[in-house]
């Protein structure tokens, strides 16, 4: 069959179900705003097309249109042009703000059915916020045949916000390739801990989401003093590859004020998959306290690597993490002391934590193999198209993600 996902290619979360669905024989457009990353490659047998925009259709999007939505609105033209001669039996947009209106005109109503995966903060934040992004998202809700999310509980939320019938959403986990993300990578967290220049013996505590305020970095970097100063062989693990510089380096001048610069790593190259899980078996917490989250694919592989999460206490989180059995959840109200507080907790019982690691990494065993979930999603490609061939048979095979 023909899939065409309207994708960020750099992103891997757009990689890893194009790459899938590309190694169970299907044919596979991603139509995305950027190349594959600089020195890689698109998965094996996914093609890639980057839209090019007319100056007329720069002026409507960048002009005309307010800000700063006009190229959601507007991109949906020169992406048509890049289909080509391509005919999809399906479209699958991914994000709902960025992609979302696109995915319902692409190829208007006679087009073939659409999919749409919204990931988080594009139906759980920003439509709140903006009446034009919410027109956006709302139209893409209405026009799309079906809806996916790794959110449990999708079905009522889109339901309760947007009027979107229970019966078109389906949310359920999408998995992490649990050959790569497990526990026991001793000799690869080994590697890590002198490249990084930790200490042996010293705690570590990740920070993995993008280093960007949305996903309450501030409050991990400001935290830190209090924990440092009460636990001196603790270190932090920053990324900041995928971050904003600007916060990135205003972070770097405020923790050098507090004189505890010396406590913190920072990671700076995007890391394969591989590399992920070392860090992930490296540390002995991480922490995930954005302001609006789905099921985390971040959140699912640190589990699954029997490294312990602590957590803002968002509805979705609720599906993996039990408090004090699978990770941990920052006390109300929220901010640096809470947080300081609840590391401090959770490394300070190391009967606990060990017991927490293993909790979790067999929890990931049971419920989030990947290859669930991309079962899960051909069984949605098959429904809303009516063609059995999305279907995988049970002995099917695909590569890992």
């Amino acid at each position: 069959m023909k899939i065409c996902y309207i994708a960020d290619i750099q992103n891997p979360h757009s990689r890893r179900w194009a790459g899938d669905f590309a190694a169970l024989g299907h044919e596979v457009l991603v139509l995305s705003d950027a190349d594959a990353p600089r020195g890689d490659s698109p998965p094996k047998g996914v093609r890639v097309a980057t839209p090019r925009w007319r100056q007329w259709e720069k002026i409507l999007a960048f002009k005309v249109y307010p800000p700063p939505y006009g190229n959601n609105r507007w991109k949906y033209l020169p992406y048509r042009r890049a289909l080509g001669t391509f005919e999809p039996d399906l479209i699958h947009g991914m994000e709902a703000l960025y992609n979302g209106y696109t995915t319902a005109k692409l190829l208007g109503d006679q087009g073939p059915p659409r999919i749409l995966m919204p990931w988080g903060g594009d139906i759980a934040c920003t439509p709140f916020e903006s009446p034009r992004a919410r027109n956006l998202v709302e139209f893409a809700l209405h026009h799309a045949e079906h809806i996916v999310g790794n959110m449990p509980t999708l079905p009522d939320f889109l339901n309760a916000h947007f009027g979107v019938p229970r019966e078109k959403v389906s949310g359920f986990s999408w998995g992490v390739d649990l050959a790569i993300f497990r526990d026991g990578l001793a000799a690869e967290a080994e590697a890590l801990r002198e490249r990084l220049g930790v200490p042996p013996g010293a705690a570590v505590v990740l920070s993995p989401r993008n280093f960007a305020p949305y996903w309450g970095i501030e409050t991990i970097v400001h935290s830190a003093p209090e924990v440092a100063k009460r636990l001196p062989n603790v270190f932090f693990v920053f990324l900041t590859g995928a971050g904003d510089k600007k916060f990135v380096e205003e972070s770097a001048l405020w923790l050098e004020s507090r004189g505890i610069r010396h406590h913190v790593r920072v990671v700076e190259e995007t890391l394969s998959p591989p590399e992920m899980a070392a860090l992930f078996n490296l540390a002995d917490v991480f922490v995930t306290v954005p302001e609006t989250d789905f099921l985390a694919q971040t959140l699912l592989e640190g589990m699954a690597c029997g490294c312990v999460p602590i957590c803002r206490d968002l509805e979705a989180y609720r599906a993996r993490v039990e408090e004090s059995v699978t990770g941990r959840y920052v006390a109300q109200p929220f901010g640096p002391e809470s947080l300081a507080n609840a590391i401090l907790d959770t490394l300070g019982d190391r009967v606990r934590l060990r017991e927490m690691s293993a909790n979790a990494a067999a929890q990931a065993i049971r419920l989030d193999d990947w290859r669930t979930g991309l079962r899960k999603m051909a069984e949605v490609y098959a429904r809303v198209t009516g063609r059995e061939e999305f279907l995988i048979p049970a002995s099917a095979q695909t590569g890992t993600p």
